[in-house]
């Protein structure tokens, strides 16, 4: 069955050191309290590339020099589809916190997999997509 996403979403994959960034999904949110990748909704006519950058200066006050885009990930859930467009960010500027009330972590690729059950609706199968597309080393 083919997805027509209602919801489009830039999706921060920030890397430091070998780790990962996440923060804490709004606890008032379905899902509150689990750990997610940094991003966000395309606003009207915005490109993915500029949701990235406005949705991690905005949720996480970083400012991405450059990102290497893979390949979009289209999810269905039961209620809706949404189109994620990942984003590898290796080069930026600040410290990363939680602008928005979220707790945010650095996690080890290896936790990354541990939890990746426990992530919201998309991030689980997008990790495994990513993987396919040669992001992460052999689990």
């Amino acid at each position: 069955m083919a997805v027509d996403p209602e919801l489009h979403v830039a999706v921060g994959l920030v890397r430091r050191e070998g780790c990962f960034l996440l923060g804490s999904r709004d606890p008032d949110r379905p899902g509150g309290g689990i750990w997610e990748f940094p991003g966000g909704k395309l606003e009207a006519g915005e490109t993915a590339e500029a949701a990235l950058h406005r949705e991690l200066a905005e949720e996480v006050g970083i400012h991405v020099h450059s990102a290497h885009t893979y390949p979009a990930y289209d999810h269905r859930q039961r209620d809706y589809a949404v189109r994620l467009y990942p984003f590898l960010v290796m080069e930026f500027r600040g410290r990363p916190r939680g602008l928005e009330g979220q707790a945010v972590r650095w996690v080890a690729e290896a936790e990354l997999w541990a939890e990746a059950d426990a992530m919201p609706g998309a991030n689980a199968p997008l990790l495994h997509h990513l993987a396919e597309c040669g992001l992460f080393g052999p689990r």
